[in-house]
């Protein structure tokens, strides 16, 4: 743990001084971008952010010059997109030689309780040239902290949730400072890999100038109405494992179309009462759930 700080402090000390040599070249030297906004004072503690973040569209994403907010999702819609998210340790042994940990969920229980509420707030003040960034730590002892960091946007009918540090070790106040200060940041890595279940697909985020010698980016691509309404993928064709080139889900995940004929009409309404399918989608998708019962 603390090897790997140690390999993303000089990473970060590269990165910076890198910026500045670039500015001989017409590029200033820089640090993080915009430091993100507080939006819900009673939403944070020590251990826990949710802020907005100014976005002039020169980042990750290439020609992206807005998101499709304010974004209208209920908590408990978020709590099921939060429990699909999977991701999958990396560790590199020698040289090229990686060896892969098991599957297991991004986030624990009491952090999709946070997140859901609080994304929920957030979002639904974010504006189209702001995005959505968190922060999350859990201390393992006196000395030693994991953080979690990453952004959420939405675009079109895609929610996209950019992981940047996942349980990072962080022993130095100062780096923690930093990775408040900009969630997006990332500082080493990464050591992790997102799996993808259904309606998800993993991106490579293309790197800026500013991540010009830092690793790109993992991104993970929610197709949300489908989850949410519990729809399966056409390569899936009734079968229980993903398309190729995909992770399987774990059997314990929890997935809408686990649920209840009740509880799905419910999840239903909410779409429709949140504007995110129209009331054809709504009428011909509650027939087909009825016709299941």
């Amino acid at each position: 743990m603390v090897r790997r700080e140690l390999d993303g402090v000089r990473k970060v000390v590269f990165v910076l001084l890198s910026a500045c040599l670039m500015g001989l070249f017409g590029q200033a030297c820089q640090g993080p971008t915009q430091p993100a906004g507080i939006v819900c004072g009673s939403c944070e503690n020590q251990d826990r952010i949710v802020r907005l973040q100014p976005f002039n569209g020169d980042s990750h994403q290439d020609g992206l010059r807005g998101f499709t907010h304010p974004f209208l999702l209920s908590p408990e819609d978020w709590k099921h997109i939060l429990k699909s998210i999977r991701v999958q340790s990396r560790n590199e042994v020698f040289l090229f030689f990686t060896t892969k940990g098991p599957v297991e969920p991004a986030f624990t229980e009491d952090e999709i309780d946070y997140l859901s509420a609080t994304l929920s707030r957030v979002f639904a003040q974010a504006r189209p040239d702001e995005r959505v960034v968190f922060a999350l730590s859990r201390h393992r002892s006196s000395d030693l902290t994991e953080i979690t960091t990453g952004g959420w946007f939405v675009n079109g009918s895609s929610l996209h949730l950019v992981l940047a540090n996942y349980r990072y070790a962080v022993t130095m106040p100062t780096v923690r400072a930093l990775l408040w200060q900009d969630p997006l940041w990332t500082k080493a890595g990464p050591f992790y890999d997102l799996a993808p279940g259904e309606h998800q697909t993993v991106v490579e985020e293309e790197g800026s100038p500013r991540r010009l010698f830092s690793p790109s980016l993992p991104s993970l691509s929610i197709a949300y109405k489908q989850l949410l309404l519990g729809e399966l993928a056409p390569q899936l064709t009734g079968r229980k494992y993903a398309a190729p080139g995909q992770l399987s889900p774990p059997p314990d995940q929890t997935s809408p179309a686990s649920l209840s004929i009740e509880e799905r009409l419910q999840m239903l309404k909410r779409l429709k009462d949140q504007g995110l399918i129209t009331e054809e989608e709504y009428r011909n998708k509650k027939k087909q759930l009825l016709d299941q019962f």
